[in-house]
Order: structure tokens, then C-alpha cells, then sequence
């Protein structure tokens, strides 16, 4: 339309359609779901005095408006489409802004956006929802070093103040003089689930909030390497209604005043704050001028500042903390000017790292609950490393955490891995199942008939499921469950597993017989030898063949004079 941008807006439930001036055609009260307004009315334009309505299109002409010339007229167009996919449907965010009407969800996949103007993205006054589909790390608003990445000029309109939701971006490269990440001015902003990184401004490096009334709020969102004479992760200006920020991490923000938050003559409330290496002259991680603040579960750690609180600076200003930790205070302290302690604060002079990546322990937990399995505010693999905590199967997972997650890991409850136990060999593992006999044997895995704490699997070498020592003492001289050379064994036993020799292959170890004794006299002797010349070179299983070798040789007559005398 000439001299208009192009405005959507919802249909209503029940549209009353006045085309040039004709009489309402709908006599019965409706209820009103959107209002359709002209983004630039004016009080003479006689905005609605046409309406066309084709399928979801709505055309609204204005037949004074003045844009092009005195009584000129413009007609504005509206689309019932609230969710507007970007850049399936649209190319740009900011084609799909245009287009959006009061209420609508701009639905933005994967990718890089960038733009043209002071802002990469304007949101034009209107109350709308801009989401990814694929989180922050997927979906980049790219100043290019040299625009902002998104406004939100909020004016208040007749149906009050917008209200902007972002969620799921991250911003980056962005500047300007104010909000180089985002800009709010008046109206409500929700910041949830975004990151902003390397943005540079004179007032909030990365996000710069003029909130006035409106009470915005920024959630589970990062701040990294942003900068700014004031605020260089965020600056709030004058909201005087609660600015609520919520588990969000500032991390290595620099300014000269508020490395991390810069509020000015308003009231914040904070939950779940992580703020390390942050820097500024005053105020390393926040600096508050004639403001009022609320902390509370929160971790401030190596933060710097030259003067003035490394954590906290409040100037004409005071914090209620509660359940907060503070460590590297700083030349002048962790916090310097009015503050309240609401109790279990913790503060100390060095902050732990033990992994040197810079980033105290805390915050690496608060970032990753996993790295501290046991809850005790130290990270698992300095606990392993230094042998504070045992990690018996070395999965980097101390092995109390192993056990609270998996107690069928420990089956005797001693509190140590069966797995560890076996392969040290401080429990006996005699089938190599992988746990303790003891284990075996109690659960019913494995019998132990005799009693003697050894599944009887181990002890039945004849697989008869009976324990060797039972088939010994019930022996009735039989063979099979003979001992003949009284180690405890049977027979049977020790000539399978090759303890004992049976050349012979009878079934009786060739120890418990006098195989020399060829004649069977008992002894020993010439006899023997005799018997043994008798038989030279015979090869077909002659009782001369001493030695089983399928020979009757020399061999066998060394073997009668090494047993020479009577057999035992």
C-alpha cells in the first residue's frame, strides 16, 4: 500500500464490516479478541470508515490520513496468520516483523541473521513472541560490528504496553551507544534461554533495559566477553518496577563501572547468579547507583575491580543478599557501600580451581551439576586425582556416586564396587562372574552344600554337582571318588587337570602305583629288567612299556632303575 508498511493482525471473533460508510451489520454484542489499529493513526484519519475482509485478509482504509498529501488516504492490510515461520514463510526476522500482527510468534530455524540500519532486528512497537526452534547455539542475531542486534521501542498504545518475549537466540558482534546486544525502551521484555557474547556500547554492552514500569525479566540466559563504559553485561535504567534476573551466568564482562550489571535508580531482584572474571573500575561483577537490590542464592568468584567491591558496589544504594558465596575480594572487599546479610553468605579470600581452567570450582558446578556427583561442593575429578574419593573401576565417577546410582553394584553392601573387589582379589571370585562368592552364595546363584563358602561350581571338578570334599568323605573305595595319593583331590581330578601322571590311562595316578614293578612282585629289581629285555622294541602295548611311549626301549629301563627297590 502506498506510503504504509504492512501490519497482520488476528481476525476477530465476529468482525463488523462497514464498507464506505455503510450502517453496522451486526446487532448483537461481541467479544473482542484483537483490535486492529494503525501503526501511525492520527485522530482526523477516520481510520476504519472502509473495511474489506477477503479469506484471512483484512483491508482498513483511513480516508483523511495525510502521509502523501493533505486528505490523501491510505488503506492498510491485515493477515490473520499469527504464527509466521522465518525463513520458511519469510526471509528475514525482520520481513516477518513486519508482517506480524499483535500477538503473533515469529518462529525462527538454524541460522545467521543478519540485517541493515542501526538494528539487525525492530520490533515495531508490538506485542509478540520471537522463538528458535534449535536453541542459541544455533541460531546467531550477527551485528557484524557494526549495528545492534535487536530494538524494542515500545510505546504505550490504547490496549497498553507491549510486551516482547525473545527466546532461544544468541547475539553477537552487535554495536551501539546503548543495548549493543538488545535494546528495550519502555514496555516488557522476557529474556529467556539466550546468549549474548562480544557486544560493545557505551551504556550495556549487551543489553541496555529503560524499563520505567514495566517489569521485564531475564532467565537462563549467558553474558560472555561484553563491554561498555556502563554495564558491560547489562544496564537498567531507571526500573522502577522489579527487573527480575534469574539464573543467568556473566562471565569475564568488562566496563568501567558494573563489569557484569550496571543498575541505575531502580529495584532488581537476583536468583541463581553466576558472575566470574567480570572487571571494571567500580564494581567488578555489579555497581548499583541510588538502586535497590535483592540477591539470593548466587556465586560471585574472581571478579576485579581497582576500587570499589569486586563483587558488589552500591553507591547510594543497598543489596538484601541471602545464601550467596563471594571469593577473591579484591583491594577494597567483596562488596563496598549499603548491604543487608539475610544469612548462610559465605565469603573467602580465594576461589578454589582446581582444575586451572579458570573458572572457580563453584561455577563449574553451578554450570554442570555433574561435575560434583557426591554434592560436596568439589569437583569429582580433583577428588580422584588427589585420592580423596576412591575410583576403584576408573569410569572418573567417584564410586560412592556409582553405588548410590547402581546399589547392585555392591552386593555385599560393604560399600566398595564388587567389580573392584574381584579384580584385586580382596573377595574371591572362583566362576569369574564378576561378583564376590559370598554374593553368589547368599542370593542363591550358586550352592555351597558343604558349607565351606565356596560355590560348590568350583569345587566339582567330576561335575557331578556335588563339592569334591562331600564325594571324598562318602567314598566307598569306588574309583571315581577315590584319593589314593591323599591331596585332597580326587583321582579323577588330579589326572584330568595333569597334577598327577596315567600313562597307563587306568583311571589311578601312576604315584599311587609301581608301574616299574613289571612283574608285580612288589619289588623292583633284575626281574623287571629282565622282563623289559624280553620285550625290546616292542610296539604294541606291552606292560614292558614303562612310559607309555608305544616302545619298549631304553627309556623304560631308566625308568625301573630310577624306582629300584621295593614299590611303596
Amino acid at each position: 500500500m502506498p506510503g504504509k508498511g504492512l501490519e497482520m493482525k488476528n481476525l476477530i471473533t465476529c468482525l463488523t464490516v462497514c464498507v464506505l460508510g455503510c450502517a453496522a451489520i451486526a446487532q448483537e454484542p461481541v467479544n473482542e479478541d484483537y483490535k486492529l489499529l494503525a501503526s501511525d493513526g492520527a485522530s482526523s484519519d477516520q481510520f476504519g470508515r472502509s473495511v474489506a475482509v477477503s479469506g484471512d485478509t483484512v483491508v482498513v482504509g483511513a480516508k483523511y490520513d495525510d502521509d502523501n498529501g493533505y486528505d490523501s488516504g491510505s488503506a492498510y492490510v491485515f493477515n490473520a496468520d499469527v504464527e509466521l515461520n522465518v525463513p520458511k514463510e519469510y526471509s528475514t526476522i525482520q520481513d516477518a516483523l513486519t508482517w506480524a500482527i499483535q500477538g503473533s510468534e515469529i518462529i525462527v530455524s538454524a541460522g545467521t541473521y543478519t540485517g541493515t540500519g542501526d538494528s539487525v532486528i525492530d520490533t515495531l512497537g508490538k506485542t509478540l513472541t520471537i522463538r528458535s526452534t534449535d536453541g542459541p547455539e544455533n541460531t546467531i542475531i550477527d551485528g557484524e560490528g557494526v549495528r545492534r542486534g535487536i530494538a524494542c521501542y515500545n510505546e504505550e498504545t490504547t490496549t497498553g504496553m507491549p510486551k516482547v518475549v525473545i527466546e532461544g537466540f544468541t547475539f553477537t558482534n552487535g554495536l551501539a551507544d546503548e543495548g549493543a546486544g538488545l535494546l528495550s525502551v519502555g514496555g516488557t521484555t522476557i529474556i529467556s534461554n539466550c546468549n549474548f557474547t562480544m557486544n560493545n556500547a557505551f551504556f550495556g554492552g549487551a543489553v541496555n533495559i529503560i524499563d520505567l514500569e514495566a517489569g521485564s525479566s531475564i532467565t537462563d540466559t549467558r553474558f560472555e566477553q561484553n563491554s561498555a563504559n556502563f554495564g558491560g553485561g547489562v544496564y537498567l535504567n531507571e526500573c522502577v518496577n522489579d527487573v527480575t534476573i534469574s539464573s543467568c551466568g556473566f562471565y569475564d564482562n568488562i566496563a568501567t563501572y558494573g563489569g557484569g550489571i550496571y543498575n541505575l535508580r531502580g529495584f532488581m531482584l537476583m536468583d541463581d547468579i553466576r558472575m566470574s572474571g567480570n572487571e571494571a573500575y567500580e564494581g567488578g561483577g555489579i555497581f548499583e547507583l541510588e538502586s535497590i537490590s535483592a540477591i539470593a542464592n548466587s556465586w560471585f568468584g574472581a571478579n576485579v575491580a581497582d576500587v570499589g567491591g569486586s563483587s558488589i558496589n552500591n553507591h547510594i544504594s543497598f543489596s538484601s543478599i541471602v545464601n550467596s558465596m563471594f571469593c577473591s575480594p579484591g583491594v577494597d572487599g567483596h562488596i563496598t557501600g549499603g548491604w543487608g546479610d539475610l544469612g548462610d553468605n559465605v565469603f573467602s579470600d580465594e576461589c578454589d580451581d582446581c582444575n586451572g581452567n579458570g573458572v572457580p570450582d563453584i561455577i563449574d558446578i553451578k554450570l554442570d551439576p555433574s561435575l560434583d556427583c557426591n554434592g560436596n561442593l568439589a569437583i569429582d575429578s580433583c577428588e580422584i586425582k588427589d585420592g580423596s574419593v576412591a575410583d576403584c573401576d576408573g569410569n572418573w565417577i567417584p564410586d560412592s556416586c556409582d553405588l548410590v546410582d547402581d546399589p547392585s553394584l555392591d552386593c555385599d553392601a560393604n560399600g566398595v564396587m564388587d567389580s573392584c573387589e574381584t579384580s584385586d582379589g580382596s573377595a574371591d571370585d572362583c566362576n569369574a562372574n564378576g561378583l564376590p562368592d559370598s554374593c553368589d552364595i547368599a542370593n542363591g546363584t550358586s550352592l555351597d552344600l558343604d558349607a565351606n563358602e565356596i560355590p560348590d561350581e568350583c569345587e566339582d571338578c567330576d561335575g557331578n554337582t556335588l563339592p569334591d570334599g562331600m564325594d571324598l568323605a562318602d567314598c566307598d573305595g569306588s574309583p571315581w571318588c577315590s584319593d589314593c595319593n591323599t591331596n585332597g583331590e580326587l583321582d579323577v581330578c588330579d589326572i584330568a587337570s595333569g597334577e598327577s601322571n596315567d600313562v597307563n590311562e587306568n583311571g589311578i595316578p601312576d604315584i599311587c602305583e609301581c608301574l616299574q614293578d613289571v612283574d608285580g612282585d612288589l619289588i623292583v629289581g633284575v626281574e623287571d629288567i629282565l622282563v623289559v629285555i624280553g620285550y625290546w622294541g616292542n610296539t604294541t602295548g606291552s606292560p614292558a612299556d614303562i612310559n607309555n611311549d608305544g616302545i619298549v626301549d631304553v627309556q623304560d629301563l631308566l625308568e625301573i632303575v630310577a624306582a629300584w627297590g621295593p614299590c611303596e
